[in-house]
């Protein structure tokens, strides 16, 4: 009821409070359990690397920065693999084959099949964490692990060598006491139309912050997965990462957020497809009849989504670029 919160994955506990409130729950819950270490500052929770700006009182307004940083983690991980492997790292700019590699059909079971899952766990623990920019390549070589041939031993080392030369990419954001009047969520969801090449179906994407009107905004989550069936058109990829992005991210994280702060915030969905767009608008669209029996969404629950003003959820045209 203070607006505390507490966060628990498994034997790491992590406590956001202010300081009065922060030492009377802690006080509290070592009634019941006994800590190996006393309660401290965040700085690596989880495999990473937390720079949070003190919160120093209540009538502290200056503005908060945080960054997220997995260089050890990232670090230990190419590491590992590059000496299992004997293999030199590339300078690589993107963590993808090209499309003609990732597309050969091989039947030469990969180097790494008995080891794979340890690698690409790793990686999707590091995508999850710190690093978005992995999501993509890490959920195509999760699904491929069962199956793993020479085409992903060479999209994994693709990956890692990316990782190793992009070491210091950190995750950053920055918000203050003053913008908490104009906060609003912003939901960026995007499709590749049949986008990979060992697949026909498209992959979803999205990404979610907070953002106010100051221009700062903060990170909360993304995600990316493949589609459940072959996408007939980009329109019909888009709306289904629109769908997603609204239903399994932005809504439940407007619903914490309304309980932590006593209102609702707006929802800003930006998708860079008109043609989506006008269907989720209109509700209905003819060549998007079939997609509740395919794909398993409705473009009419978006629809009311949109029509309900307590919702508070509105979708607007985002360029590409």
């Amino acid at each position: 009821e203070d607006g505390s919160a507490l966060v628990v994955y498994v034997d790491d506990l992590m406590l956001a409070a202010t300081i009065e409130n922060s030492r009377k729950h802690w006080a509290a819950i070592e009634q019941k359990i006994e800590f190996k270490d006393p309660a401290a500052p965040i700085a690596r929770y989880l495999g990473a690397n937390y720079s949070f700006d003190d919160v120093k009182s209540l009538s502290d307004n200056s503005v908060r920065k945080l960054s997220i940083s997995m260089r050890d983690y990232s670090r230990n991980l190419c590491e590992k693999f590059f000496a299992e492997s004997g293999r030199k790292p590339k300078k690589v700019t993107t963590p993808f084959l090209s499309d003609a590699e990732w597309s050969t059909v091989s039947e030469t079971p990969g180097t790494f099949r008995k080891s794979c899952s340890s690698h690409v766990a790793s990686a999707l623990f590091l995508g999850r964490v710190g690093r978005p920019d992995l999501s993509t390549i890490v959920q195509r070589l999760c699904s491929a692990v069962s199956r793993w041939t020479a085409t992903e031993d060479n999209a994994l080392n693709r990956m890692l060598s990316y990782l190793h030369y992009h070491l210091d990419f950190s995750l950053c954001g920055s918000l203050g006491p003053e913008d908490l009047a104009s906060l609003e969520l912003h939901l960026y969801t995007d499709a590749d139309w049949c986008g990979d090449a060992a697949s026909s179906k498209s992959t979803s994407g999205c990404w979610l912050e907070l953002s106010a009107e100051s221009g700062r905004t903060w990170p909360l989550a993304w995600s990316t997965g493949k589609q459940t069936a072959t996408a007939s058109s980009t329109c019909e990829a888009e709306s289904v990462a629109l769908s997603s992005g609204l239903r399994k991210e932005a809504i439940p994280v407007q619903s914490l957020l309304e309980r932590l702060l006593g209102r609702r915030v707006k929802i800003r969905s930006l998708v860079d497809n008109t043609q989506a767009i006008s269907a989720v608008r209109k509700g209905y669209s003819k060549k998007l009849r079939a997609l509740s029996r395919t794909q398993r969404v409705c473009i009419g629950v978006i629809h009311e989504l949109l029509q309900d003003k307590e919702m508070m959820i509105d979708v607007e045209h985002c360029p590409t670029d």
